[in-house]
């Protein structure tokens, strides 16, 4: 799902000003972003390679899950994003199949070819 984001907040803190770690001691960093889609709602999850460099104001692709009150953020499946690309393109063929059909002879009768 692509979302618009319109505000985007990273910590590696918790509210007492800990560092985030794992229950076995590695050091991660969450994120927390607001989107055009789901207004005021927060939505959460872990830093990572695909979400590190999000800015206010950009498009991105992501899934959202709810999980109870709260809103996770989870990364897309690559496979699940090609999938929807090649059905989008399926359809766009189709429909230049249905559009574009073979002229009948009686269409073509008088051309010189």
């Amino acid at each position: 799902m692509k979302i618009k984001l319109t505000k985007v907040v990273r910590s590696d803190k918790d509210k007492a000003g800990n560092l985030l770690k794992t229950k076995d001691g590695r050091a991660y960093s969450r994120i927390g972003i607001q989107t055009k889609e789901y207004g005021d709602k927060w939505i959460s999850g872990f830093v990572g390679y695909w979400n590190e460099n999000w800015v206010e104001g950009q498009i991105v692709g992501a899934v959202v899950e709810p999980n109870g009150d709260f809103l996770n953020l989870k990364k897309p499946d690559p496979v699940a994003e090609l999938e929807e690309r090649v059905k989008a393109l399926e359809a766009i063929v189709y429909q230049s199949r249905v559009e574009t059909r073979p002229a009948t002879p009686e269409e073509t009768a008088g051309l010189p070819f």
